[in-house]
């Protein structure tokens, strides 16, 4: 699971911008989640969409060879680039909520994916390939866009979508979970020094979580018997 939370500045803090949505000066951390465990964070400005930072998380966790079957992300990252860029880099159909206004696009569906591979048949275009073979060749031949239009599109079309959807709520408890344990502010730290104040409890936290792991715990974000 991918998603952000606010990381909550001092309101006298010349550095941190105000955003009106959780009504008070802050920074961000966009974080990339495998169940609870979070893998990876960015540090960010308060009012940063969360988009951009969808696939710089991709890139980093890839590296780490993560055993996932689907990857699941909120509206703030309906966008065909992020569809097509997470599908290329984990080769998992990702689950991101369409916003309400979303509808079937015509150049996602099958007709125009075959269209467009036949169209390209000298550079190894086969339309009796499989599709995740005609996605992969779309994608690796300047039709990102499309790929992303036709993972999008399944996603609209799936009346299951909200039922295999449901377990988003996840990482919202982990944000609780991480503020809870460790000082996940920069209230009255050096503006220079936040960025690294805050990946220092980051990793304090995934080293906890990662003992947990190790002792073959159930539940690893139980600490009640730690003080």
């Amino acid at each position: 699971m991918v998603d952000s939370t606010p990381v909550e500045a001092s309101r006298y803090d010349n550095y941190a911008q105000f955003n009106p949505h959780y009504i008070c000066k802050m920074f961000k951390m966009h974080i990339f989640h495998l169940d609870e465990f979070p893998l990876y964070e960015i540090f960010s400005e308060g009012n940063d969409h969360d988009a951009p930072y969808a696939i710089p998380l991709a890139e980093q966790v890839i590296q780490m060879n993560p055993n996932m079957s689907t990857i699941q992300l909120d509206g703030g990252y309906d966008s065909f680039a992020i569809y097509a860029g997470y599908w290329g880099i984990f080769r998992i159909h990702p689950l991101i909520d369409p916003s309400d206004n979303a509808v079937v696009n015509e150049e996602g569906t099958i007709g125009r994916i075959d269209h467009w591979v036949n169209k390209m048949w000298k550079k190894g275009g086969n339309v009796h390939d499989s599709i995740e073979d005609k996605l992969n060749f779309l994608y690796n031949n300047g039709r990102k866009k499309q790929v992303g239009m036709y993972l999008r599109n399944l996603n609209i079309l799936n009346p299951n979508f909200k039922i295999e959807y449901k377990s988003r709520g996840d990482c919202e408890r982990t944000h609780s979970h991480m503020k809870r344990m460790f000082n996940f502010r920069v209230k009255w730290i050096q503006n220079r020094s936040k960025e690294f104040y805050i990946a220092l409890n980051f990793i304090a936290y995934q080293i906890v979580l990662l003992a947990r792991l190790l002792n073959k715990e159930t539940d690893i974000q139980d600490l009640s018997n730690y003080y």
